[in-house]
């Protein structure tokens, strides 16, 4: 995905961190499986989820703030939230 949007190849880090907010994402659309396919045929994605977000505008966070594991989408508490948007990093696609 991307490739398709960026038309190049992204830069892959080092390591992952784990247990912490990592950055935000601007979600430009929600689409089913079958608009997914129609819109980008070339994308081999698999999922198992009915719907796909199309992300855009990815930021990275200076700080990581530590959270929780906690599966699928989930309301971030405010202090989280307040921090957050003032340690957001521009993408490096940009």
């Amino acid at each position: 995905m991307y490739r398709h949007i960026y038309k190049k190849v992204p830069r892959f880090p080092k390591d992952y961190p784990t247990g912490c907010l990592l950055g935000c994402v601007n979600m430009t659309d929600c689409l089913s499986q079958e608009q997914f396919r129609e819109q980008f045929p070339d994308t081999c994605e698999e999922s198992a989820s009915p719907f796909v977000f199309i992300c855009t505008n990815p930021q990275e966070m200076l700080v990581k703030f530590p959270m929780k594991g906690k599966h699928k989408i989930w309301k971030l508490e405010s202090q989280y939230h307040q921090g957050a948007k003032k340690g957001l990093v521009p993408s490096a696609a940009d």
